[in-house]
């Protein structure tokens, strides 16, 4: 297929189905020509022309967005060509051929119109799987750069709700994947969040490190790490640092000794919150852990920092 000039040369491309604004059925020949396009281009080029094929993503996975809602007559794709479509999408973000930067014009609609939607809890195994996807669709646009910190800004009030949600999700690799793009908006947004979003997230963040499986619990710790620099240290003051240290404590004592220093490290950093509280909290824990060597590695981190402070 030679789409690779068609697409870089001619100026008046008409992509397939757009002339029809219904959406497509599963093996629809529109479908698979739209499938065929954007795998054998290159994703580059893509990218250049990425305006002319957001309104299908936005069309076949906006849920009754504002793609939809040009015409009210629209039912929404079935979720089989849900998933073909947003596995394009996500293939676009993770192929590192493709600059990114392409991306970045479209980051809030691609967010709120075409991930968005898809991150709400819906009952089955269809809609898990597609909530799957769209987590790993936003993941690799988040990992690859695709989103600036202003665009993340503008998305979170809304954004963050959703993928707190899905923290509670049956699919371990979901939760892994949650807390891992949650590191990044974090990053993104140094001492940003307000105290209400705090407050709203930090149980549930917690709640991760309880988990099962020792993924997720590294990346809850990640997401963790993370969550402390995201907002002003006296938004965790008080009740929510002496929870959360607590916490993190209790996994410190755990029998998986690289867990234990994820969480070291994790208090280390919780130090620079409220140095006071935490060393209480680490106190009264040093007593009831099986081993006190790292209450003890915590408790002369934490003089040291003390001691360079009254230097500074």
């Amino acid at each position: 297929m030679s789409c690779r000039k068609d697409v870089e040369n001619e100026k008046n491309i008409e992509v397939p189905g757009m002339s029809n604004r219904a959406v497509w059925e599963v093996n629809e020949p529109k479908l698979l020509c739209f499938d065929s396009l954007i795998r054998n281009c290159q994703s580059k080029t893509v990218g250049k022309h990425f305006e002319m094929v957001m309104p299908i993503f936005e069309l076949h996975l906006g849920n009754g967005t504002k793609a939809q809602s040009e015409q009210s007559n629209i039912k929404p794709a079935s979720i089989p060509v849900q998933l073909s479509i947003l596995s394009l999408l996500e293939t676009l973000f993770s192929d590192k051929a493709c600059p990114q930067h392409l991306f970045q014009p479209f980051t809030v609609d691609l967010i709120e119109n075409v991930l968005m939607p898809n991150l709400v809890w819906r009952v089955g195994g269809k809609a898990s799987s597609l909530r799957k996807v769209t987590v790993a669709s936003l993941y690799s646009l988040l990992r690859a750069g695709g989103a600036t910190s202003r665009a993340l800004c503008s998305v979170a009030p809304r954004l963050l709700p959703l993928l707190k949600s899905n923290l509670d999700d049956n699919d371990a690799s979901t939760i892994q994947i949650v807390c891992l793009s949650l590191a990044m908006i974090f990053d993104n947004l140094p001492g940003m969040l307000g105290v209400e979003p705090v407050n709203h997230l930090y149980p549930d963040l917690i709640k991760c490190l309880d988990d099962s499986n020792d993924n997720v619990r590294f990346a809850a710790i990640k997401a963790l790490k993370s969550f402390f620099v995201a907002a002003s240290p006296c938004h965790f003051k008080g009740t929510v640092i002496n929870y959360m240290s607590e916490q993190i404590l209790i996994h410190m004592d755990d029998p998986n000794e690289k867990l234990q220093y994820a969480c070291l490290d994790l208090l280390k950093a919780a130090l620079k919150i409220d140095h006071g509280a935490v060393v209480k909290q680490v106190e009264v824990a040093r007593v009831s852990h099986r081993s006190v060597f790292f209450c003890c590695e915590l408790l002369q981190h934490a003089s040291e920092v003390e001691r360079l402070k009254d230097f500074a």
